[in-house]
Formats: structure tokens, C-alpha cells, sequence
């Protein structure tokens, strides 16, 4: 991805006709989420993934799609989400897990005196047994996060190429266009996570001025908006740029021709 292409995509979200009224409504879609929880984001997600689709199906600089068909971004929306949930479910199982057994010591406490000496000494065994299974599902769960978190971004390309559900978990088919372009999506993390740390370091800021902090769910609905909005558009070029690669039978350190 060049300098040009990356500038491009940053900037994407102020281009175009009438891209006031569309980045308006999908930051008040992300406000609303604070009053009424996921129906919002479910339209937004689907705005999303209509965003992925234009840049991988017809090879086109990213645009702010209008918001005329609802319908379909509410049924994309859905269909992004139920993955995402989906791929999730493993680790937060094992994190959830985790915060059970870290209850599990406190509720012993009151039995020990109960016991005999013997006794007590096994619960204390079993205490401790709890909490080293604690840490260990604990550190399951944040692994598959971290790799869930690392496969997300092509698995939701994915399903916004096919548009379905299911092509989400076909691993075989993404993760050959993956790896015929890691370094592109390995790009793509890294402005995305510098983005992210710059948005926490604004948010910080208002966070600690009195005045200023009364705007902080408007001021994190346009940061998210946004951030969504250019993380879509690259992992998308990403995405595209790794199928073209595929195509061309190009090895992964060789740039495809334009579309």
C-alpha cells in the first residue's frame, strides 16, 4: 500500500458528495447505541461491510455509501455481528469461565473453620487448585482474543465478498488470501492500532476537563464512527489486494497490478 493509497483512505470519510449527511448519521447510529443498545450498531455494522464490499467487488477508492438501503445493512449487520459473536464465543467461554473460579476461593472461606485441620487443609489445596485454573483459563481466553482479533478482519472481508454468513468460517478460502498478502493486513493492524492510541490519548484528555468531559460520548461516537469507517476501507484494500495476488499467481513480496 503506498503513501498516496493510505492518505486516501484516511481522508475518505470527508470526501465525496454529500458525505456530511452520511458520516452524520452513522456517528448519531453510534450515539443512539448509548440509549438503546446493538439495534443502532447492527445498521452501522451493515454500513460497514457495504464499505468492504464497494472496495473488494468493484476495485473502487473507498466512498461513504448513501444510507438508502437500510434493509440491507440491517441484514449485513446482522450477518457481521452473528459472526463476530461467533468467533468470540470461545474465549469470552474461557475468560467467563475464569471469573467463576475467581468467586470460588471467597465462597470457601466461611467453611474452613467448619472442618477439622485435615480438612482444611484440602480446602486451602482446592482454593489454590481454583486460582492457578483461574490464571489458566484466564490466559486461554485472552489467547484466542488475540488471535480471534488477528483472523476477524479477513474472516468479516470475507463474508462481505460472498455476501454470507457461513463464508465467514470457511478458514480454507480466507486464509489463502491472507497470506498472499500478510504484510498488507499486518499495515493495516498498525494504523489501525496507532489510530486507536491517538482516539485514547484525545479521549484521555477530555476525560479529565470538566467541562469538556459532558462531550465525551459525542466527541467517542465521531471517533469510533471514523475509526470504523477507515478500518473497514483497509482491511478491505487488504483483502482486495491479496485476491488480486492469487490471481496473478504473485508471491506475497511481488504488488499486484492496479484493478
Amino acid at each position: 500500500m503506498s503513501t498516496d493509497s493510505l492518505q486516501q483512505i484516511l481522508m475518505f470519510p470527508f470526501r465525496g458528495n454529500g458525505w456530511q449527511g452520511r458520516f452524520a448519521v452513522a456517528c448519531l447510529l453510534m450515539l443512539g447505541n448509548y440509549v438503546i443498545p446493538i439495534i443502532p450498531v447492527i445498521f452501522l455494522a451493515g454500513y460497514l461491510v457495504e464499505i468492504m464490499r464497494r472496495v473488494i467487488l468493484d476495485g473502487r477508492s473507498p466512498e461513504l455509501p448513501d444510507w438508502s438501503d437500510f434493509g440491507g445493512f440491517g441484514l449485513r449487520g446482522i450477518k457481521a455481528l452473528g459472526a463476530a459473536f461467533i468467533l468470540n464465543l470461545p474465549s469470552a467461554i474461557f475468560i467467563m469461565a475464569g471469573l467463576v473460579l475467581s468467586f470460588m476461593p471467597s465462597l470457601m472461606v466461611p467453611f474452613i473453620d467448619r472442618f477439622s485441620r485435615d480438612a482444611t487443609g484440602l480446602i486451602v489445596f482446592l482454593m489454590l487448585a481454583m486460582m492457578a485454573t483461574m490464571f489458566v483459563m484466564f490466559g486461554i481466553g485472552m489467547l484466542f482474543s488475540l488471535l480471534i482479533g488477528a483472523f476477524m478482519p479477513v474472516s468479516l472481508n470475507h463474508l462481505a465478498a460472498k455476501d454470507s454468513f457461513l463464508a465467514a468460517f470457511n478458514i480454507g478460502e480466507w486464509w489463502k488470501v491472507m497470506r498472499a498478502n500478510l504484510s498488507g493486513y499486518f499495515l493495516a493492524w498498525l494504523v489501525v492500532m496507532g489510530l486507536y492510541m491517538v482516539a485514547m490519548f484525545a479521549m484521555q484528555i477530555l476525560y479529565f476537563t470538566v467541562i469538556l468531559c459532558c462531550l465525551l460520548p459525542i466527541v467517542m461516537s465521531v471517533i469510533y464512527t471514523y475509526m470504523g469507517m477507515v478500518a473497514a476501507a483497509l482491511f478491505a484494500s487488504a483483502y482486495r489486494e491479496g485476491q488480486s495476488r492469487l490471481t496473478f499467481h504473485l508471491p506475497a513480496d511481488v504488488d499486484a497490478p492496479a484493478a
